[in-house]
């Protein structure tokens, strides 16, 4: 019992430690966008869709994969999305052009709802009824 227990933890560590990333990944570019707006030379306005584009994919996909998790497996869709948005983490750090830039948040989005609709199914499978509160 003790050894799952553990086992509960190290996976609610994992999920967690993935999933921050998310909200962090939003609010971060806010800090950027002077210098993405002067590195760029675009107006403030299109250096907005930098953080405007990653936000709008997001939350029109949450639910559809949230859906999409009961079916195809939690764990299979967090995995996608982790690895997906690391690879549009590295795209998004190469940008040659705001366009470029803001198509590789676009990708961050949409991976990035992949991993937030799921992550605390994964939570409630990994966990005992009377320890779900604590976690």
């Amino acid at each position: 019992m003790s050894s799952s227990i553990n086992k509960s933890w190290r996976i609610l560590f994992a999920v967690a430690l993935g999933t921050i990333m998310v909200p962090i990944n939003a609010s971060i570019v806010n800090v950027s966008l002077p210098t993405i707006t002067e590195f760029f030379r675009v107006t403030v306005t299109t250096s907005e869709w930098v953080l405007t584009s990653y936000l709008i994919t997001l939350l029109a996909f949450v639910l559809f994969f949230g859906k999409f998790g009961d079916y195809w497996g939690h764990e299979k869709l967090y995995l996608t999305g982790l690895i997906g948005f690391i690879f549009a983490s590295i795209l998004c750090s190469f940008a040659p052009s705001i366009l470029l830039l803001i198509l590789f948040r676009v990708i961050q989005g949409f991976t990035a709802a992949m991993m937030v609709s799921v992550s605390l199914g994964i939570v409630k499978k990994s966990f005992p009824l009377p320890m779900l509160g604590q976690a």
